[in-house]
């Protein structure tokens, strides 16, 4: 294939065995590359994870999650076959991090809101039982009440009517009184 002239360059022509050639070593060397690749994204992300208790307690915030894929990042970048990833796959492997980062840390707050609505809901629940034990002591209250103002009506009633009887009793001896002294 003839690439043409430029300048005062001479013509260069590459014979179609020569090009294969090329095109095969170039091959080769990215598929050799691969492993260090490889390796060196096993490597930033080895060196991106944590404990489960660090983990909590970290990435918590945007800027902790930039450190966390810079770092990674960089890692890859500065591996061996660099000139051999392209930018797209930069991009792609960022964005598949933040996701991934991203995903744990709504799974993280997920979970504590969830965690928090429980507690929430077991809080309020006890709170609920303890009104209803209150209301069921003032129902209870308030029927002794009621039975001790029944009793008190009832007493109310037979002291009137003793006092009833003792007055009539009264009128009865007073007129006897009155026949003994007119007689």
């Amino acid at each position: 294939m003839a690439i043409g002239k430029k300048k005062d360059k001479p013509v260069i022509k590459e014979s179609k065995e020569n090009k294969e050639s090329k095109e095969n070593i170039d091959n080769s060397i990215i598929k050799e590359s691969k492993p260090t690749i490889k390796e060196s994204i096993k490597k930033s992300i080895n060196k991106a994870k944590m404990t489960k208790h660090e983990s909590e307690s970290y990435a918590t915030t945007e800027d902790e999650l930039t450190y966390v894929i810079e770092e990674s990042l960089g890692t890859i970048l500065s591996a061996d076959a660099t000139s051999y990833i392209s930018n797209e796959m930069v991009d792609k492997m960022a964005d598949e991090m933040v996701d991934k980062t991203a995903d744990k840390t709504a799974d993280k707050t997920a979970d504590k809101t969830a965690d928090d609505y429980k507690s929430k809901i077991e809080q309020l629940g006890i709170k609920l039982d303890e009104l209803d034990s209150r209301l069921d002591n003032l129902e209870h209250q308030s029927s002794l009440n009621c039975e001790q103002l029944q009793n008190i009506a009832s007493t109310q009633q037979m002291l009137v009517s003793q006092l009833s009887t003792l007055n009539q009793s009264l009128q009865v001896f007073m007129t006897h009184i009155n026949n003994i002294t007119q007689k």
